[in-house]
């Protein structure tokens, strides 16, 4: 999973790809917001996958059977 800061995913740009469908759901973790990022080509931008409010805290997560 690539980390990076919000700067260096913005140097990303999805949409001029050859293939723009092959990135759609591009994941990265940003450290600025400590919160998962993906791509949505429908709306061609990055989604936080965390609510704007709260930081997104890996300790309080359940493992999945």
């Amino acid at each position: 999973m690539p980390r990076l800061t919000t700067t260096e995913r913005n140097t990303i740009n999805p949409e001029s790809s050859s293939d723009p469908s092959g990135v759609d759901g591009l994941l990265i973790y940003n450290t600025d917001t400590d919160c998962y990022n993906y791509w949505n080509r429908t709306t061609l931008s990055w989604v936080s996958m965390c609510q704007s409010t709260v930081t997104c805290d890996p300790s309080t997560w359940s493992e999945i059977d």
